[in-house]
């Protein structure tokens, strides 16, 4: 049977911009080369081996400025609470680890699967499924995995999550994969009359095998995936790539499974979604962070090429001897004064010309007058260009000069450097909004798999942080004007979960006790006023006896009310602390 156009139309999307993601990646990687002038220039730089100078490669640094900041802290199971915990600067549903809170998101809820909402379940229900979040985590390696899709979306653009169950032998689902895939292998089709939809998705990729004969072969292989099954593709062995955009070039590939069986070639499910999912920084599809460092990466490599050159003729110069036109030129191209026998080009290795242009050589022209030297380049030739493609490179792809070394700029501090970083911390913002709502779609797909209907939350390491004077003093400034000092943290760049842990516990027992020194401070300073005010007749002392009994029965209240169980964190939110 012919392959469906949904094939050959993902795959030949694919294979158009394969060759975007390899150049990206090749950029990054500093792989690219230089773009010659001609090809004269290509032959004689080849000559001087300049191909063998390994890049000064700064592209990667804008791609590097972002993924290094995409760092998740925490993935929990958000369980609705009716009873919310009230902190200082609000209330929140309880996380299903029962440390932290957080304000629940009806959006993020209405992600789940086709848009039902979450269960409401007991808290044991949400537990379990925090420790099928924790266990799904580990078993896919997703610490680690997720850095590396944050690295390659902000390399390629693009990035893919595939995620698909694993079942036993009865068909329950004991695990489920998580599996990255980047941009040349694995790539998205949307709805092209709802552009936010995804259609079907392609994964394909090219292997070696062995025919009949023993002869080595390619074949190529593509899975379609749908919101309802899995079609399974591969190239006939007889087919080239080239030819793989026909639909008589594919097979249905049926695998043998453990059971010693074919698989059917199209697996049926029912999970209502295509179990792809598309991290991009920009829409429809991404673009690499470093895009708009090529032009000045590629002008680099040419003035470090150049420059190497230069190099040896500045170490040792290249000198001439100038001739004697009234001496006799007994050593005169006797044979044919065309010199048919030179070669076309003068620097080719046919060439048995004496007039090499290598450093330390010498033009010997015989009845010499005098001699000469020819100078070298400057360095300032290649240098002062070569700092001004760099800034060109921080320009166009905002990336803080100061990111590309100190021999361009010094490091700022305080304002000056949370400006230069705006920029940056503007973009790593944007990216974490994106990229949270895949990933936390991403796991609530995983954990529906498993049986569990739930929100999941994803906690985002902050784009920055206060670490000056300055941005405290700020700070204390918020604080002193009435803004809530957990606020005043979380705007400061920390997250919620550090805020609060700071503002509870330890930090909340440590302001209980300030407040009963301030209580009993307060009383010792009421006695000694109250005293001398009885000693100069002012009031009658029982007046202060009766007076002071009151004040410490009001003490004891508080204090009671301070110990007790239910104060929690928000007694502490009420002290100040």
């Amino acid at each position: 049977m012919p392959a469906p156009a949904d094939l050959i139309t993902a795959y030949e999307e694919l294979v158009e911009y394969r060759p975007a993601y390899e150049e990206a990646k090749d950029m990054y990687a500093g792989q690219v080369g230089e773009t010659y002038a001609s090809e004269r220039v290509k032959r004689l730089l080849a000559r001087a081996r300049a191909d063998d100078i390994e890049e000064f490669n700064y592209a990667h640094i804008p791609v590097d400025t972002i993924a290094n900041r995409l760092e998740i802290t925490s993935v929990t199971v958000v369980r609705p609470d009716a009873d919310d915990q009230t902190t200082e600067g609000g209330t929140g549903g309880v996380r299903a680890d029962s440390q932290n809170t957080k304000t629940p998101d009806a959006e993020k809820g209405a992600r789940v699967g086709e848009g039902a909402a979450p269960k409401a379940a007991d808290a044991e229900h949400y537990s379990q499924a925090q420790a099928a979040l924790d266990k799904l985590r580990e078993d896919n390696q997703l610490d680690a995995e997720s850095a590396g899709l944050h690295h390659k979306v902000s390399r390629d653009g693009d990035c893919y999550l595939i995620v698909w169950p694993a079942s036993d032998d009865k068909g329950k689902v004991t695990a489920v994969d998580m599996r990255v895939n980047d941009a040349l292998t694995t790539r998205v089709i949307y709805d092209v009359e709802d552009p936010l939809k995804v259609a079907y998705a392609i994964k394909s990729w090219t292997y070696d095998e062995v025919d009949a004969g023993g002869n080595k072969i390619q074949r190529t292989r593509a899975t379609l995936y749908y919101d309802n099954r899995v079609e399974r593709w591969i190239s006939k062995p007889d087919k080239k790539a080239q030819a793989l955009c026909d639909p008589d070039a594919w097979l249905p590939y049926e695998p043998v499974g453990k059971d010693g069986k074919r698989e059917p070639a199209v697996k049926e499910h029912d999970y209502g979604r295509v179990p792809v999912f598309h991290f991009r920084n920009d829409r429809p599809y991404g673009q690499p962070e470093h895009r708009y460092a090529y032009g000045p990466q590629q002008m680099l490599n040419k003035l470090v090429m150049a420059q190497a050159v230069a190099v040896d003729f500045q170490s040792f110069p290249q000198r001439y001897l100038l001739m004697d036109p009234s001496a006799d030129q007994t050593m005169a191209n006797f044979l044919d004064p065309n010199h048919p026998e030179d070669d076309d080009d003068p620097e080719g290795d046919a060439n048995a010309s004496n007039l090499s242009a290598d450093p330390s050589s010498v033009w010997k022209l015989f009845g010499a007058k005098s001699t000469g030297q020819y100078d070298p380049a400057s360095p300032d030739t290649f240098l002062k260009p070569f700092d001004r493609y760099v800034q060109a490179m921080a320009e166009l792809t905002e990336t803080p000069l100061y990111r590309f070394g100190s021999a361009f700029a010094q490091t700022p501090s305080g304002a000056a450097q949370r400006a230069a970083d705006t920029p940056t911390v503007n973009k790593v913002e944007n990216r974490q909004s994106s990229y949270d709502a895949t990933w936390e779609d991403a796991y609530q797909f995983a954990l529906k798999l498993l049986g569990f209907d739930v929100t999941v939350s994803v906690a985002w390491k902050p784009a920055e942080q206060a670490t000056d004077f300055e941005a405290w003093s700020v700070v204390g400034a918020k604080v002193d004007a009435g803004v809530p000092r957990r606020q005043a943290l979380i705007e400061t760049g920390y997250t919620p979960d550090q805020v609060d842990e700071w503002l509870g516990g330890e930090a909340a027992m440590s302001a209980l006790l300030q407040k009963k020194v301030d209580l009993i401070t307060g009383v010792a300073n009421a006695l000694q006023s109250l005293g001398a005010a009885v000693a100069m007749g002012v009031i009658h002392e029982d007046q202060v006896g009766a007076l002071v009994s009151s004040l410490v029965g009001e003490v004891q209240q508080s204090q009671a009310q301070d110990t007790a169980p239910d104060s929690g964190q928000t007694q502490a939110a009420e002290t100040g602390t």
